[in-house]
């Protein structure tokens, strides 16, 4: 949300003046129920989740990308491997994340509890702060790279193709009879994107 919100609400809200938007920040479990219960209209969302009744409408395809500290052994290389990452040596959002989820299948590795620093957070920021002062390094969706202090862009580093991807969609129910401006909203988020997201990924890692 911090990322993809400021891009396009302003054009959205400047665009289509009558609609009224309430945004909610909610955890992908919480987002299913609420659409089931009418209590919202559309969630974004990592796909795909083939939940019952719930429509996905996918809107782009966004990198995992990787941030290393200043003392990191691969802080001078191009690219990292995918095969190189390690889940506990990675700081992680806190579990009910569906991006934490991710991370753990391209790492493919399990986390072993008895670490000397198991560091946790509930947002991309605190990570990178945190890698940043050298308690390890992360892995950032790409359009958060792209809203980093200049301080921490070395830092940034692309996994190697076949790059894991997430598939991120609007979901929405069957029933609703707002879809109109559901596909509206669809097509200003993908105006402010950077095309390259709008290319569908082979390697999606689902959530």
């Amino acid at each position: 949300a911090p990322s993809l919100l400021p891009r396009f609400i302003p054009e959205f809200s400047h665009k289509y003046p009558d609609i009224k938007l309430k945004i909610e920040e909610l955890k992908t479990d919480d987002m299913i129920e609420a659409l089931r219960q009418d209590r919202i209209d559309l969630g974004i969302a990592a796909t795909p989740l083939s939940e019952k009744g719930i429509e996905e409408l996918p809107l782009y395809y966004e990198p995992f990308m990787a941030f290393v500290p200043e003392y990191h052994s691969m802080i001078n290389d191009e690219f990292l491997l995918a095969s190189e990452l390690n889940a506990n040596n990675m700081l992680l959002l806190n579990e009910g994340h569906c991006f934490r989820s991710s991370v753990l299948k391209i790492c493919q590795t399990e986390l072993q509890q008895d670490q000397r620093i198991n560091m946790e957070s509930g947002n991309f920021v605190t990570l990178v702060k945190l890698a940043h002062r050298g308690l390890g390094m992360t892995l950032l969706p790409y359009l958060n790279t792209l809203d980093l202090a200049a301080k921490y862009k070395k830092g940034i580093k692309p996994i190697a193709e076949p790059t894991p991807t997430r598939e991120i969609s609007m979901l929405y129910t069957r029933t609703q009879l707002k879809q109109e401006w559901i596909h509206a909203m669809a097509a200003v988020i993908q105006s402010t994107l950077p095309e390259k997201l709008l290319e569908k990924s082979d390697h999606i890692i689902s959530p």
